[in-house]
């Protein structure tokens, strides 16, 4: 998975993703679509420790990128448990 995640990193648009996070600027990315934004997450915090947390539509969108950030990182190192919802 992890060849995966490095390939990944390496498309432009992460790079400059990456790049914006590391001089603590604001990125947006558009047009991804499946598994593709648990995948750039990913890709963000390879060999990085730290805390993120992910804003979602909903409850079941946060679901369901809990469960690709645990097919791309492993139960591991996502969060350990289920999504909450404020309003």
């Amino acid at each position: 998975m992890s060849e995966l995640i490095d390939k990944f990193s390496e498309l432009e648009f992460a790079k400059r993703a990456a790049e914006a996070g590391r001089a603590g600027r604001h990125f947006a990315v558009g047009g991804l679509v499946g598994s593709s934004p648990a995948l750039l997450l990913a890709a963000l915090g390879a060999g990085r420790k730290a805390t993120r947390i992910v804003v979602a539509a909903g409850p079941d969108e946060a679901a369901l990128v809990k469960q690709d950030l645990e097919f791309f990182l492993g139960r591991a190192r996502t969060c350990g448990s289920s999504p909450r919802s404020i309003r």
